[in-house]
């Protein structure tokens, strides 16, 4: 009886591994159709949420949560973008991005600063959904000096406001237009909040 081998395609040996020989990932995926209880993860590399993930303690440095996926818990991370659905999400960001497909539910996002926090105008907001900027001022965009000293919407506006902010020359990606994300039109009927004092913040 012959033993049973790999196919050469596959084969691993010591220091080897799927993304190559004695590569290092660059990246965790949670699959769509995988869906995950209580999780408490710490990684240096981004993540990306194609499942459904429920009771999260999760910090990474970019957090992508795909259409196909659903978070709920807590995230620390640089960069978060939601393609899918948060529901009982708290976000800790330095910028944060949801795109036309995203879909809030009773999520409080904690922003480092002012800049960077893009609300596409078609996301869906259902519950009660709370952003907070911490009272550090930004650093304005030599570009652009205007847009460091564009006002941020008050507490008494009626919807909130995205505040933008890109960079010359970096590639591509969904912080490139920035500029062109609007405040979600379900926030005109006073679910969402808009803070900008440091004392919200935890």
């Amino acid at each position: 009886m012959a033993g049973f081998e790999l196919p050469k395609e596959i084969s691993v040996n010591d220091g080897d591994n799927v993304f190559g020989k004695g590569a290092e990932p660059t990246q965790t995926i949670l699959a769509p159709g995988l869906t995950i209880m209580n999780l408490e993860c710490e990684t240096a590399t981004p993540i990306i949420v194609g499942g459904t993930v429920r009771n999260v303690q999760l910090t990474a440095p970019v957090v992508d949560i795909l259409e196909t996926g659903m978070l709920s818990g807590e995230i620390t991370a640089d960069d978060v973008i939601i393609r899918g659905r948060a529901d009982s999400l708290t976000v800790h960001a330095k910028r944060f991005y949801a795109s036309a497909t995203a879909k809030l539910q009773n999520c409080t996002i904690f922003m480092e600063g002012r800049n960077g926090c893009g609300i596409h105008k078609d996301a869906e907001f259902t519950g009660e959904i709370k952003i907070a900027a911490a009272n550090t001022p930004s650093k304005p965009r030599t570009e652009a000096p205007k847009a460091a000293t564009a006002p941020v919407a008050q507490k008494s506006a009626p919807q909130a406001a995205a505040v933008t902010s890109t960079t010359v020359g970096a590639p591509s990606s969904v912080w490139d237009h920035m500029d062109e994300a609007l405040s979600s039109a379900a926030t005109a009927d006073g679910h969402a909040v808009l803070t900008d004092t440091a004392e919200r913040l935890p």
